[in-house]
């Protein structure tokens, strides 16, 4: 039996490897919503437009091996967003790669569990409120099951390179599309003043370049799920994670050293004021030594 100096060396082993695991910054909760009336119809309207699409198109799943494995991918990479540059209000993750590949290969079933699975993460993440966690599903099952179609319809369900590499561009371009209009209008209700052009062109430079990237990668997964079933789709699983992985290090590692310049500045703060109350201390000495000093023998 193991003795006690080798469960402590063990105990020891797994505390070394446990703080060497990235953590996630702590992120403060979402905001409230106001529900003016516009808000709340437009919030609903596009639930009842995503349950409706839903009900048409959603079918009982080929293969739920790989639902299952691609629902877990979408709720662990939405619950580990990072900040896209430190201070910034915007998140990302790599969730929509396999989102997208989800929903290639499993169709409208497979865009229905990853928006789903999606929110689920996003809500572990940040606390997301009720109301904002159906529209995020809403939109981002309408945008897969748009990109789902123009991709089938493009490829006629082949897997031809040409044709392939076309569609998921395309999907990729009309998913980005759908989302980011449909997400206008919320930003445009909820802050009236907001110029929707100049948001939808700024998403466009920083977001677009992922959703091109996203649809390629889907395609690559109906190749592999076509050639090896489940497990083809674990293999476009891999190196996603591998990127939200390293998205965390960089991000905890940059929150790391945001904490250290902040410390670094209070204590700079705190010596410089320690400075200036012994200054101020060694000037009321000296008045204090002139007064009872030299004034007094004059």
């Amino acid at each position: 039996m193991p003795t006690a100096d080798e469960h402590d060396q063990g105990g020891g082993r797994l505390r070394g490897l446990a703080r060497r695991i990235p953590r996630l910054p702590e992120e403060a909760r979402g905001t409230p919503v106001t529900y003016t009336p516009g808000l709340v119809a437009y919030v609903g309207l596009l639930a009842a437009g995503a349950l409706g699409a839903a009900a048409a198109t959603v079918r009982l799943p080929a293969d739920p091996a790989l639902l299952a494995m691609g629902a877990c991918a979408t709720f662990l990479l939405a619950a580990t967003a990072v900040r896209v540059l430190s201070g910034a209000a915007s998140f990302w993750s790599a969730s929509i790669f396999a989102h997208l590949g989800l929903t290639f290969a499993a169709g409208p079933i497979g865009a229905l569990v990853a928006a789903a699975s999606e929110s689920a993460g996003a809500h572990a993440r940040f606390g997301t409120s009720w109301f904002k966690s159906t529209f995020n599903a809403s939109n981002q099952f309408l945008s897969a099951l748009a990109a789902w179609a123009l991709f089938h319809a493009i490829t006629g369900g082949g897997t031809a390179l040409g044709p392939g590499l076309v569609a998921g561009l395309a999907a990729g371009l009309l998913s980005w599309t759908v989302n980011i209009w449909l997400l206008a209008g919320v930003q445009r209700l909820t802050q009236p003043g907001m110029r929707v052009l100049p948001y939808v062109g700024q998403n466009a430079t920083s977001v677009l370049p992922y959703f091109l990237g996203a649809g390629l990668t889907a395609f690559g997964g109906v190749v592999l799920v076509d050639r090896e079933g489940a497990d083809g789709f674990l293999l476009l699983l891999v190196p996603v994670l591998m990127l939200q992985m390293s998205l965390l290090v960089l991000a905890s590692r940059t929150h790391a050293a945001q904490l250290q310049r902040e410390a670094h500045a209070r204590e700079k703060e705190l010596l410089l004021r320690r400075a200036l109350e012994a200054s101020e201390a060694e000037r009321h000495r000296i008045a204090r030594n002139l007064h009872d000093g030299v004034v007094q023998d004059l």
